[in-house]
């Protein structure tokens, strides 16, 4: 969705000039970008881990407290640059065709599954061994047959 949002700031005229040419709306995207760009490789990284055998520690969490805080932030920066006219059920007002809107309400709904990140933080300092509980991580099960399964 992070491209069709640019192409609509650029393509979308405010006030005689594209909403792309805002220095807020600019700052947004921007913030928006490169976020999404951690979270990809954070998820590549991820993936590299799980396929090659390597324990997990607080990667697993640490990827999914990111998640649910981008999605909420990413939401909040759209609602900002767009306006709030973008989340109107109403084809005269909605943008992307209703999208926004339904990306508000799911980017909420979205941070409860495995419960709100803030479930999320203390388990990673667990597992940074940084928390006055200690907690070591279960062994992960790859795709190579590692881990205690005897796969």
């Amino acid at each position: 969705m992070l491209e069709e949002v640019i192409q609509y700031c650029k393509d979308t005229v405010r006030g005689g000039k594209p909403l792309s040419e805002d220095a807020f709306v600019q700052q947004g995207l921007a913030e928006n970008y490169i976020e999404s760009g951690i979270q990809r490789l954070i998820g590549l990284g991820n993936y590299h881990m799980f396929n090659s055998g390597q324990t997990a520690t607080y990667h697993g969490f640490q990827n999914s407290f990111l998640i649910k805080h981008y999605n909420v932030t990413k939401a909040k920066r759209v609602l900002e640059a767009l306006g709030p006219f973008a989340t109107a059920c109403d084809k005269k007002w909605e943008a992307l065709k209703g999208r926004v809107e339904v990306n508000q309400r799911s980017s909420l709904v979205g941070l409860h599954p495995g419960g709100t990140y803030d479930v999320q933080k203390p388990i990673i300092a667990r597992r940074l061994d940084i928390s006055r509980i200690r907690e070591r991580a279960a062994p992960t099960h790859g795709p190579t047959g590692s881990g205690s399964s005897g796969r």
